[in-house]
């Protein structure tokens, strides 16, 4: 597998997790069911160990895809940037 095709791989990867992150993260603020609500927060914790793993690899392979902000947040930049040009395909 090609260097390229790898990269593009974990920012896929990176995308899809972060995304998982915010739907259940929503998803627990608007639940009624407290059984759901607890089913969904160890979703939640198990998706952003996923997140930090993906981030780990590519900061391994020097692909750092975080930045972070003046306020401390941290932004998905590169998983943004891979984003903005594939979803157009």
């Amino acid at each position: 597998m090609k260097d390229e095709q790898v990269r593009e791989l974990l920012y896929q990867m990176l995308e899809t997790e972060m995304g998982g992150v915010q739907v259940y993260t929503h998803a627990i603020q608007c639940a009624e069911n407290e059984d759901l609500k607890e089913e969904w927060e160890e979703y939640l914790e198990q998706t952003k160990k996923h997140v930090e793993v993906v981030q780990q690899c590519m900061q391994t392979l020097d692909w750092i895809p975080m930045k972070k902000h003046r306020d401390g947040r941290w932004c998905d930049t590169s998983a943004n940037r891979w984003w903005k040009r594939w979803r157009w395909r």
